[in-house]
């Protein structure tokens, strides 16, 4: 049965690093493929309601960029919210490009290596079975390393894609070669002549040139060898570009192919946002047609004559990426949680809750810190809670409160009613509840280790330091570990005038002297097993605390604003030290520390036992203060004719009676 997602008028879903209030929604959605998480966003415009089938756009990120960038960068949206058309913007897993460097992308070589055509169809039938979606008309596009998969994905998914576009698409003569269309697939292609990443006329024997691609795609199409040319009216003169339009037509069944040659054009997407300052490499943004608009009108034309059905990817039950919602204050909020496949009730598990930084979302925090993996390893289970957009302060992006602000939502509320509901679901440890994050997200977490130690065990920070206009008041002894860059641009590692942030060193003095612990720490240079990510990292500990607490920090030298040991980030952030892997080091640093005395909750167990070989069901109402040192009474409350436990529970009202008697 398919599952079909639509929106009530001016509900307003605040769930993913860009929201659009006045236009459409961004859902969050995931699938596992080949054992990975698959993440990806759907934009959905404000007019949508599920009545009937939409196109599909697959809108996909370049090399070492994300879903948030591809969205601002491409501006598809407001299109979409004009044409009618959905748009799903894949988030790439960490590849290796050619030169050896690592990012996030797309493994466009299909015939060998991770499945990452395999995945987007998975997508394709993912999405079709969230949303109405009109299979005739799927599209793909992307810019760089995400058109190059675009157009993979139209030779290797010929019964899916009805058409294809990219911008400055890094097609091999090999890709070219094992391409085979069995439906004519038409084909849009931008590309700078002055792009020097991608170069127009390609790099001899490795990267084909836009000229010789679109040929050899028209070739496959069985268009005409040569192609009609015309010169686009110039009618922005101060972007120092102009666009020729070369058609080649007359192609099988009607399709055609496009390529639009953006004369002293960088590697960038036309009409998109320029390039932000230090990127001054990426060239020129033509302001003559927009690539965004002129895909559409283009993908708009065509249909898939015969395309594959539809297959319902039915729910991953209780294990897997599970979406989650509670109301906080009358407000909903939302989190991802994940659950290990080996996950079993017959103990209870760790919980870490991972928060994410501003104007970023649970699955960008997902992606960055790669700790799904010691997840499954290591067997607890982690919450991806998802912040709100701070309308009273004008903010674009949603984030945390970070600070206290009565005019915000009540952030330190929410994860203490996200660990109420977890554990009344799963049975968690509460002697072994975690919170880290990242930047603003790391930030959260120091207000969580004072405003909710009675709740959280240890805290972890990336990227983050204590705001210099908030007082922290813990009432016992807060394990500690911080990760910070010195070359970090965004979150200083000597604190800010401009941002209330305090200093690295200031941040670590504070909870050293909360903790007791002795001024001299234990300095370790780790090794520099990764010599290419022009960074290092040395180990400060201070182990003498009280409790039985530490205080560890990790001083990457030359660090960015970035997560260690995960996927590399676009350069404006910084080096991405590789030596270690931040997930896997505060794990560790977790599993030393339980909270002495945490706050218990009252449980209400669903049991089973069998008798005479029949499987009798009961529940089992345990009150907060029950520790198991002593043995308790037990009562038995049986329910009337017709009715059940629940229903006994409630009219009985006898839970109040025991949290206060004790049985």
């Amino acid at each position: 049965m398919k599952r079909i997602i639509t929106f009530l008028p001016f509900f307003l879903l605040t769930s993913t690093g860009l929201v659009y209030a006045q236009m459409g929604q961004a859902v969050d959605l995931s699938f596992t493929f080949d054992g990975n998480i698959r993440t990806y966003q759907v934009y959905v415009p404000a007019n949508y309601d599920g009545s009937e089938p939409w196109p599909l756009v697959l809108n996909l990120h370049g090399f070492g960029s994300n879903t948030g960038l591809q969205t601002f960068t491409s501006q598809l949206n407001e299109v979409a919210d004009t044409a009618g058309f959905l748009i799903a913007y894949p988030q790439g897993l960490n590849t290796a490009a050619p030169d050896g460097s690592e990012g996030t992308g797309w493994n466009t070589d299909w015939w060998t290596g991770r499945n990452d055509v395999g995945a987007l169809n998975r997508l394709i039938d993912h999405a079709w079975t969230n949303f109405e979606i009109d299979l005739a008309k799927v599209y793909a596009t992307g810019l760089d390393n995400g058109g190059q998969m675009s157009l993979a994905l139209s030779c290797v998914l010929n019964d899916r894609i009805a058409a294809a576009a990219g911008v400055a698409v890094p097609f091999t003569p090999q890709q070219l070669d094992s391409c085979s269309f069995d439906n004519p697939v038409p084909t849009l292609l931008m590309h700078g002549t002055a792009d020097v990443l991608t170069p127009f006329a390609g790099i001899p024997g490795f990267v084909l040139g836009a000229m010789d691609l679109a040929a050899g795609v028209a070739a496959k199409n069985s268009c005409d060898d040569i192609s009609t040319d015309s010169n686009l009216p110039d009618t922005n003169t101060t972007d120092s570009s102009t666009v020729i339009l070369k058609v080649f037509e007359n192609c099988d069944m009607g399709a055609e192919v496009r390529l639009y040659e953006v004369t002293n054009g960088g590697h960038t997407w036309s009409d998109g946002p320029p390039a932000p300052p230090g990127f001054e490499i990426l060239g020129n943004v033509n302001r003559d047609v927009s690539s965004s608009v002129e895909m559409w009108h283009f993908f708009q034309r065509f249909s898939h004559p015969n395309p594959r059905a539809g297959t319902t990817i039915e729910a991953s039950g209780n294990s897997g990426l599970l979406d989650r919602s509670l109301m906080v204050a009358g407000t909903e909020r939302t989190y991802k949680l994940y659950v290990p496949a080996n996950y079993n009730e017959t103990e209870p598990w760790p919980l870490v809750i991972n928060l994410h930084g501003f104007a970023a979302s649970s699955i960008d925090q997902l992606t960055v810190s790669d700790m799904l993996p010691v997840a499954d390893t290591a067997g607890f289970l982690i919450a991806y809670p998802q912040g709100f957009i701070r309308e009273s302060l004008g903010d674009t992006g949603p984030g945390w409160n970070a600070g206290r602000s009565p005019d915000l939502v009540d952030d330190v509320a929410f994860i203490s009613s996200l660990i109420d509901q977890v554990f009344q679901e799963f049975g968690i440890d509460l002697a072994r509840v975690y919170a880290t994050g990242l930047s603003q997200g790391g930030a959260m977490t120091y207000l969580l280790g004072s405003d909710l130690e009675d709740r959280i065990a240890a805290i972890a920070t990336v990227a983050a330091t204590m705001q210099n206009d908030l007082q922290y008041a813990p009432t016992r002894p807060v394990p500690v570990l911080l990760i910070n860059g010195t070359a970090d641009g965004l979150g200083p590692y000597v604190g800010s005038d401009v941002l209330p942030l305090t200093s690295v060193a200031t941040t670590l003095q504070f909870w050293r002297e909360h903790n007791e612990c002795t001024v001299d720490s234990t300095v370790t240079e780790l090794p520099d097993v990764d010599n290419m990510d022009n960074s290092t990292v040395t180990l400060l500990a201070y182990s003498n605390c009280a409790a039985g607490t530490e205080i560890l920090h990790y001083r990457i030298n030359g660090g960015g604003h970035t997560w260690p040991g995960g996927p590399p980030a676009p350069a404006f952030f910084g080096p991405t030290n590789q030596d270690f892997h931040a997930s896997s080091a505060i794990w560790n640093f977790f599993n030393r520390h339980q909270h002495p005395n945490p706050r218990r909750l009252p449980q209400l167990l669903d049991k089973t036992v069998t008798v005479d070989t029949l499987e009798r069901e009961y529940l089992l109402y345990i009150p907060a203060t029950y520790d198991g040192s002593s043995p308790w009474s037990l009562v038995f409350n049986l329910h009337g004719a017709g009715g059940n436990g629940r229903e006994q529970a409630f009219i009985s009202g006898m839970n109040t009676v025991a949290d206060t008697a004790g049985f």
